[in-house]
């Protein structure tokens, strides 16, 4: 399945990077035509309408005020991030016409610089003068004529090769010299001044109908000063932010037109992995389904496919196995999405669907279902889920001899979302014979429907089971319910659908309408004694 129509139309608030007017490169990406529509046709008319919104995404992020720039969130990966603009531009640019291609061009061209530096696997480019705000603190303390920030760069840079390669990722494509050499290229920019601590884009061409795998080259800030990054260490900011952008370029070496949910939410989670002590992604959590369970997981908004990277760590906790120093899990997911010539190119929940079919039996709604009731206590889950805050209830209520029955509770659920409710025993249920019945009423099975029982026992320990569901989605469980046994019991509702009409221009995985949105689910509590 090619990917010509899968990269989302983007959207995104207005901010600035660098000053236009000094930016010069290769013009190949802005000047591919190839595979485009038939000029005229409805298919060119929609594939222009994407592109003009891509340019005019790049020009106002590229373009914004420093007043702009100075309400950004500071982050290294906002959902106005620059490799996502770019990336959206490089993919489109052949849809435009030749005045608006040469625009595109400039924009994702390199930046200016006048010295380099390279070792045996990459370079770093930067300038002694301020061409374009790339001018850097020159100290060379052991006297080697190289500058010591360009020296710490190559390393933290030459370090996240070393890893992403021992864990068998592919290499990041050659520019065939684009840099001066076949290396990868480092281009080192006053980014803080503009909000952003770095990006990588392309500037190779990219056909409208593939393949789509891709060289890359990254932009990094030319100090992280404290001043204008007041979170972390420069050294930190650094780390963070090669760990982040660098995946992106090994991301693009597979497919540049993957859907960016998963390319931000793996490339977020690649981050804690090779600086695990910095913990930057932790404020993501809030956005993703952690702090917003309601919200579809494919959903590209905002921040919230950077919150998506603890679903990625569920999965790579439990299912640990790993090649080299990295789980192996995330790199079978993106041999699958690759869409190189001849590779399979499955979409994002394809390929993960798949990979958790063939590898480890169970498919994406059931691990959807039980990420989600995880979510619910993530201290006894996660390595660090001391450090996350559970995820809301969607209502709770106590329940003994005064109020047996909850009634129907009733709710509504898009793909790839959960609802938990609580049920509190009361006081007065003091026999180990009292028992909690549960009555499930959620659409089909074969429309994603899922629920995961957890009882929190007295002594402070969870037990997730979960549960059968007839074909139509019906099911009735009883579990122990009194108080010297059980502290509460909750139900995680879920939709895991992973059920797409692709192609749709939305901003969900492969550009889907989903099929299985505002699905009804009801549940109804009741105690019994025996």
């Amino acid at each position: 399945m090619a990917h010509s129509a899968r990269s989302r139309l983007l959207s995104l608030p207005a901010a600035g990077l660098l000053a236009l007017g000094l930016l010069s490169g290769p013009s190949s990406a802005a000047d591919a035509a190839d595979a485009s529509p038939a000029s005229g046709s409805p298919a060119a008319d929609s594939a222009r309408t994407r592109a003009e919104h891509a340019l005019d995404a790049a020009r106002d992020l590229l373009g914004g005020s420093a007043d702009t720039a100075a309400r950004r969130t500071r982050s290294p990966h906002s959902g106005d991030d620059a490799s996502t603009v770019l990336r959206e531009l490089a993919l489109t640019a052949s849809a435009l016409p030749a005045a608006q291609r040469s625009q595109a061009r400039a924009l994702l061209a390199r930046p200016s610089t006048n010295q380099v530096y390279c070792s045996a696997s990459l370079c770093v480019h930067w300038s002694t003068s301020f061409l374009g705000g790339s001018s850097i603190d020159t100290t060379d303390a052991d006297g080697d004529g190289v500058p010591d920030y360009v020296e710490t760069v190559a390393s933290t840079v030459a370090k996240v090769q070393r890893l992403y390669r021992a864990a068998g990722y592919r290499a990041v494509l050659s520019d065939q010299g684009a840099g001066g050499n076949d290396l990868p290229d480092l281009y080192l920019e006053d980014l803080g001044s503009q909000g952003l601590y770095g990006y990588c884009t392309t500037d190779e061409s990219v056909p409208a109908n593939g393949p789509y795998d891709v060289w890359a080259y990254c932009s990094l800030d030319n100090d992280y000063a404290t001043s204008q990054f007041p979170t972390n260490t420069p050294l930190e900011n650094l780390r963070v932010t090669v760990a982040h952008e660098y995946f992106h370029a090994v991301q693009y070496a597979y497919d540049v037109a993957e859907d960016p949910w998963l390319l931000e939410a793996t490339a977020t989670w690649a981050e804690d992995e090779v600086f695990d002590g910095v913990d930057d992604n932790r404020q993501y959590l809030p956005a993703g389904p952690l702090g917003d369970p309601r919200s579809s997981m494919d959903l590209f908004e905002g921040a919230r496919p950077y919150g998506d990277w603890l679903f990625i760590r569920y999965l790579t906790e439990r299912f640990p196995r790993r090649s080299g120093p990295l789980p192996v899990l995330v790199r079978h997911i993106f041999q699958l999405a690759d869409g190189s010539r001849g590779a399979p190119d499955l979409y994002s929940l394809q390929a993960i669907d798949k990979v958790l079919r063939r590898d480890h039996g169970i498919d994406l709604a059931r691990a959807f279902a039980d990420f989600s009731a995880a979510n619910t206590h993530p201290a006894s889950v996660y390595s660090e889920g001391e450090a996350y805050r559970p995820a809301p209830l969607w209502t709770r209520g106590s329940l003994g001899p005064s109020r047996r029955s909850s009634g129907w509770q009733s709710t509504s659920l898009d793909h790839l979302t959960s609802a938990t409710i609580r049920f509190d025993p009361a006081s007065g249920l003091r026999a180990s014979s009292w028992r909690l019945r549960l009555d499930l009423d959620l659409p089909d099975t074969a429309r994603g429907s899922a629920a995961v029982v957890t009882t929190r026992t007295a002594n402070g320990r969870f037990r997730d089971v979960p549960v059968r569901l007839d074909r139509s989605g019906d099911a009735r469980v009883r579990v122990p319910f009194s108080v010297r046994d059980v502290r509460y019991v909750t139900v995680t509702l879920v939709n895991g659908s992973r059920r797409l009409d692709c192609d749709q221009n939305t901003d969900y995985a492969c550009q889907g309408d989903p099929r299985d949105d505002a699905l009804p689910a009801r549940i109804r509590g009741t105690v019994s004694r025996g």
